[in-house]
């Protein structure tokens, strides 16, 4: 019975979701300037805040929430060319 237990126990915890670890801001950062170089994001429509030491927050097209962290990116007719 104890075996039988454990196996259900096992098994309904591997259908249980993981929850994803926290992204860093300066990874969030570090992913976002991945986008904009393998974009050419030097010619973009608008790139404002995009490459400098601005908060990433604050770059066109980035939403974060309350904690700094992007909940959107909206790039859309920017001109954007390149593998993502």
């Amino acid at each position: 019975m104890k075996r039988i237990a454990l196996i259900t126990s096992l098994l309904l915890s591997s259908l249980m979701p993981t929850p994803m670890p926290a992204f860093s801001a300066v990874g969030e950062r570090d992913t976002l300037m991945a986008l904009y170089n393998s974009t050419n994001g030097d010619f973009w429509t608008n790139n404002t805040g995009w490459n400098t030491s601005a908060p990433h927050c604050g770059w066109y097209g980035v939403t974060c929430d309350g904690s700094g962290n992007v909940t959107q990116l909206v790039l859309s007719s920017n001109n954007l060319s390149g593998p993502i």
